[in-house]
């Protein structure tokens, strides 16, 4: 119940001050939807997360892809690789 309740706070966060466009969740999906149609390594989507950070320090986002995938894991979109 507690992840639900978290997931819920996500969803209420914004951005950055101000931000009527995003919430902190939706942002974190749609950066995360881009890594993964992108093939973008773990390295480089952290270093993306760095640098949006230095650039825009009010923004509002994990501080590493650790701590997003932490996040995108309590949504349930969890994946398991099949070695084919």
């Amino acid at each position: 119940m507690d992840d639900f309740r978290e997931i819920v706070k996500e969803l209420h966060t914004p951005l950055y001050p101000d931000c009527k466009n995003y919430s902190r969740l939706t942002f974190i999906i749609e950066l995360y939807l881009i890594k993964s149609r992108g093939k973008m390594s773990d390295v480089s989507f952290g270093e993306t997360i760095h640098l949006l950070k230095k650039a825009f320090p009010d923004i509002n986002i994990p501080d590493s892809f650790y701590e997003t995938k932490k996040l995108i894991r309590a949504l349930g979109c969890h994946y398991q690789n099949i070695d084919v």
